[in-house]
This record gives C-alpha cells, structure tokens and sequence, in this order.
C-alpha cells in the first residue's frame, strides 16, 4: 500500500492504537512503520501517551475491595459521555459521582478532555472540509485488488443482464413472437 504517506499515517496513528482499524489497513500502517523512523517516532510517543493517561485514570481511582460501584463507574464512564445509560444506570452512576470525589475529578478530567476533542475534530473537519481518515480508508480499499475485481464483476453481472433483456425486449417487440410466446404460455386465451 504506496498511498500511505507520513500525512496520512498521522491521521490514522490514534484509530490504530485504539484498535480500531481493519486488518489490511492495520498491515499497510505496520509496513510503513517499520520503513519510516519519524512515523514510528511519532507512534510510540502516541502509545506512551495513551498508556499513560489510561494509567493515570486507573491511579487516581480508589481500589477498595469494597467498592463495588467501582466497576460499573469504569465500564460505563464512556457510555455516560456519550449519553448511552439507561435511566436507571444513570442515576446509579450519578450517585456514585456524588458520593465519590475522586471519580467526579475523572468524570470532569474526561468531558474536558471529550470537549476539547470534539472542538479539534471540528475545526480540522471545518479546515479540511472531509473526514479524511474515510478517505483514506476507501482510498486503500480501492487499491485492494478484490475491491476492484468486485466493482468489475458487478459490471460485468449487469452488462449481461442488460443484453439479454435487450434481446428479449427485442424478441417481443415482433408481434407473431409475442403471440406465440402468449398462446403457448396461455397468455391470451
């Protein structure tokens, strides 16, 4: 895969850690790390950096064996961003924050972080006026040679349907094999 230059492998470092990217794509992400030392620069200073914010969410959290709540703030801390809980879910994760400080400082950290996220993916989408990690993921689609063979075997499929509905339209535009063909299939009685 030669269309992924540095630019791109920019875009797509963060969606790759997070595993979040197709196997061919992620192949095509590993061969350009492996011949390029600021990419893989960059991809380690971006792992190190995910590896530790993941840290020190789980540092600043109380570990207490008798915390049960715990767990269930940590599963679903994303989905109460994203407004996913259910009612109940909801308001359990919402007397948890109350009743725990620390996990009120990580839910704030987290939304500040989400905020200021979604602030950069809005004006780069405003800069660039595309969602360029989708381009460059239909882009290396494209190259890949059972995507191209599927696009030329659905035109081939309709190129054959259109002829032979070409010819039976023109079979049944003469009237005497119109007839026959509605005599014999008792068409017209």
């Amino acid at each position: 895969m030669n269309s992924l230059d540095c630019e791109k492998i920019g875009y797509l470092l963060p969606l790759y850690i997070d595993g979040k990217i197709n196997d061919s794509t992620a192949f095509a992400i590993e061969q350009h790390l492996s011949n390029c030392s600021d990419c893989f620069e960059k991809y380690i200073s971006l792992k190190n950096i995910s590896q530790k914010i993941k840290a020190s969410f789980d540092n600043s959290l109380d570990y207490s064996p008798y915390n049960k709540n715990l767990k269930f703030f940590e599963d679903n801390i994303s989905s109460y961003i994203d407004n996913e809980l259910a009612k109940e879910d909801y308001y359990n994760f919402n007397k948890f924050i109350s009743l725990n400080p620390d996990a009120k400082k990580e839910l704030d950290k987290m939304l500040f972080f989400e905020e200021k996220l979604q602030e950069s993916i809005k004006k780069n989408k405003q800069i660039l006026n595309k969602d360029l990690s989708k381009s460059i993921v239909n882009e290396i689609k494209k190259e890949n040679p059972n995507y191209v063979y599927n696009i030329y075997l659905k035109a081939a499929i309709l190129t054959v349907l259109f002829v032979i509905l070409t010819i039976l339209v023109g079979y049944f535009a003469i009237p005497e094999h119109w007839q026959s063909f509605a005599i014999k299939t008792h068409f017209i009685h």
